[in-house]
């Protein structure tokens, strides 16, 4: 999950290859993956009345009828990434690649499904559990934790969306964009972009404007996403 939640959208929005650990690490979560839509097959679950079912055709409908599609076209597209990276002719068509590289953030989608499920409940209850049984306060701690990555996380996505969507310029008809004005001061591919973009996410999110304004529809587009997103989340702090 972290590696889903951190990495991908940086290596989506910087157009950077896996190799070597990169790579090895994308394979075994791409295993993972595999496994888990597997399991979600035959592990039971606890109905609406809080009865355990574990009859195997319920389990498969249920899974079917919920999270199944997302799971297996986010599992699919990492499978077509491992190939990709075994066939040198593919990854010269540039356009594929982009297509593919957007297709990636599907595994965006599938954090989501997993915090639909209740999966980051069941861990946060299990912390809170655990903080009790050891006699140790920690609930102000936890919850100082848990805002404080979900804070981290949604600056880490808006500075990879913001860098995405300004490398996406010559597909809008106004041509300027971020990246043209940034290019003649740094490289575009050096960290320091990743940092100007991380200040455009946060100070976007708590105040709405940034000393990066958008020079195109799409780029407006995501500013305008952006400030909604951060009103809301402000809100209910």
């Amino acid at each position: 999950l972290l590696y889903d939640t951190l990495v991908i959208p940086y290596l989506v929005a910087w157009e950077i290859r896996p190799e070597g650990a990169l790579y090895t690490v994308n394979l075994i979560t791409t295993v993972f993956w595999s496994c888990e839509l597997c399991l979600n097959f035959v592990i039971s679950f606890y109905d609406s009345q809080g009865e355990l079912v574990s009859n195997p055709r319920a389990i498969a409908m249920r899974y079917i009828r919920t999270w199944f599609l997302i799971d297996f076209l986010a599992t699919l597209i990492d499978w077509i990434g491992v190939i990709i990276e075994l066939l040198p002719a593919l990854q010269k068509q540039a356009g594929f690649l982009r297509l593919f590289r957007f297709a990636k953030l599907g595994r965006i989608v599938r954090l989501v499904a997993k915090l639909r499920s209740g999966l980051f409940q069941r861990v946060e209850r299990f912390l809170f559990r655990l903080s009790r049984d050891s006699g140790i306060n920690l609930e102000f701690f936890l919850k100082a934790l848990k805002l404080a990555t979900v804070v981290v996380t949604m600056a880490h996505w808006g500075a990879c969306f913001w860098f995405l969507f300004g490398g996406a310029h010559d597909l809008v008809s106004e041509g300027d964009s971020w990246h043209l004005h940034l290019s003649d001061e740094m490289d575009l591919q050096s960290f320091k972009t990743y940092v100007y973009g991380l200040y455009w996410a946060v100070s976007t999110m708590f105040s709405g404007n940034s000393f990066l304004r958008p020079s195109n529809s799409l780029e407006f587009m995501c500013s305008q996403f952006y400030i909604i997103f951060g009103a809301l989340f402000v809100s209910l702090l």
